[in-house]
């Protein structure tokens, strides 16, 4: 088997291994979580981590689909220093477009949900925040064709939710 072939294999592996490993977690948040928090704490929980999340897709401006199309050319050609630019500068506008998301987030959200506690809000906005700048990481693993540390980006948030 070539190198690339094993490390497609590794990488599959890697992936199907975390996606069971999700299944357990998400198990694990559904028996768990609404019944500890109860039906109007667990109804808030779920509209504050909704509307997150749809800041955290609408900041993501497409860098997985121009990791996995410019980070290969980078490294056939050598440019290690070209990729070490893109990257950066793909960060500080994640850094940037990271804490415009956020306060967004916060503001609308004060604005429109009055009744849920600001202390959640202000968390919940560091958490579009953090998965903002946090995409990069393994948006670049899935670039340099390193599938199981792209797939180990999803398995922690999921992991961190159930915490």
């Amino acid at each position: 088997m070539s190198s690339e072939a094993d490390a497609a294999l590794r990488n599959a592996s890697w992936v199907m291994a975390q996606r069971g490993l999700q299944i357990v977690i998400g198990v694990l948040f559904a028996l768990l979580v609404p019944r500890l928090m109860g039906p109007q704490a667990f109804g808030q929980y779920a509209l504050i981590t909704s509307v997150s999340l749809w800041f955290g897709l609408l900041s993501g401006l497409g860098l997985i689909s121009m990791m996995t199309r410019s980070v290969p050319t980078f490294i056939v050609r050598g440019d290690l220093q070209g990729l070490q630019k893109l990257v950066s500068s793909l960060l500080a506008l994640r850094v940037g477009l990271g804490l415009a998301s956020a306060a967004c987030y916060l503001a609308l959200t004060m604005f429109w949900l009055r009744d849920i506690d600001v202390a959640a809000l202000v968390f919940m906005a560091g958490a579009v925040f953090a998965r903002t700048v946090g995409n990069i990481c393994f948006a670049l693993s899935l670039g340099l064709n390193q599938a199981g540390r792209w797939a180990l980006g999803d398995l922690l948030r999921r992991s961190f939710t159930l915490v």
